[in-house]
């Protein structure tokens, strides 16, 4: 995770337990982080960072090797039945200010970002076993991304930001800063060939200042449960194991643009190009937000049937629960 992160023009900064704090430092000197139109490539080379990280735990070979048989066979016993690799990570990112600074004692020392922002990466890849997916980001760095790559994500959920202290049902919102909008970059790992065709009657459905640092902060976590999106469903035949007999390498290679339309990008990404499931999607979401569930549900289930879409099973969960009315208060947000 460190070589790729560094060859991205990123930096690792700590670990606490299995999780990762990784930062790209932003540059431009506006002093408003997302002053509009402001993009910036250190916000691509983090998102392809994250795909590489996730492309590399796909190679279970190449980090069990060194593990005995017995130990191994322990291993697999335990996790094995669960799809897709062995190691799994879910990843937040998120964009902000912070303070850079050496913290601890005389007797201890970290060089550190202290800030909410940080924290809010942490909150961010939390959220990804919520949702299902391997990689969730803010709207501060979204709207970061260059057009082009913004153009590929979807949105997924707004949501309401509640401090444990405010969490009672007479906490009102009432400032934007208090919400976020959600996104995630859709891929899938080893699809080889064009998915299946539609079955009739299927619905269509930062520059540095005094102490403070604007800075991309991207935490990840190991063996994050989130939902390895649609492999349960596609035919075996479309996904490609990793060859034990071929020496994995990684792709260390410096950051260009052209990455996103790779051959191997495009065929990581075939399944959500369709042209169906993202307007599918955003139409879904978009009747889920004006509290219209019976809708909603229709074109959740539609999507879940189809790829095992992992929001849509969320918000199905939400309909579900609430036994398909939206409940008392619901203002279009959900809460973190």
């Amino acid at each position: 995770m460190h070589s790729i992160v560094h060859a991205n023009g990123g930096s690792a900064n700590k670990n606490i337990g299995d999780a990762f704090l990784v930062s790209w430092r932003l540059n431009g000197d506006s002093g408003d982080p997302y002053a509009d139109g402001e993009t910036t490539d250190e916000a691509d080379k983090a998102l392809c960072a994250v795909i590489k990280i996730r492309l590399a735990l796909q190679n279970d070979s190449y980090f069990l090797e060194t593990i005995d048989a017995t130990a191994k066979k322990r291993l697999m016993e335990k996790v094995g039945a669960q799809n897709g690799p062995v190691v799994k990570m879910g990843f937040g990112l998120h964009a902000g200010k912070a303070v850079q600074g050496a913290i601890g004692s005389q007797r201890k020392i970290d060089a550190t970002y202290i800030s909410e922002a940080v924290e809010r990466s942490e909150t961010l890849e939390s959220l990804t076993k919520r949702y299902g997916l391997s990689v969730l980001m803010s709207d501060s760095f979204y709207n970061i991304l260059s057009p082009d790559v913004r153009r590929r994500c979807r949105m997924i959920d707004r949501v309401k930001l509640v401090r444990d202290d405010e969490a009672d049902e007479n906490y009102c919102i009432d400032a934007a800063a208090d919400t976020m909008t959600l996104y995630t970059y859709d891929f899938i790992i080893g699809v080889t060939q064009q998915p299946a065709r539609k079955k009739q009657g299927e619905t269509n459905s930062g520059s540095l200042r005094q102490s403070r640092r604007r800075s991309l902060f991207s935490s990840s976590k190991l063996f994050a449960d989130s939902a390895e999106v649609a492999a349960a469903s596609l035919d075996p035949a479309s996904v490609s194991a990793s060859n034990e007999n071929e020496k994995f390498k990684l792709d260390l290679s410096p950051y260009h643009a052209s990455v996103w339309t790779s051959t191997e990008m495009r065929n990581m990404r075939m399944l959500y190009t369709d042209g169906i499931f993202h307007p599918t999607f955003q139409s879904a979401l978009e009747a889920y937000f004006n509290g219209d569930w019976v809708d909603a549900e229709i074109k959740f289930t539609s999507l879940v049937n189809r790829m095992n879409d992992g929001p849509s099973s969320y918000f199905l969960s939400v309909i579900k629960a609430n036994a398909g009315r939206p409940y008392p208060g619901f203002d279009g947000y959900g809460d973190i």
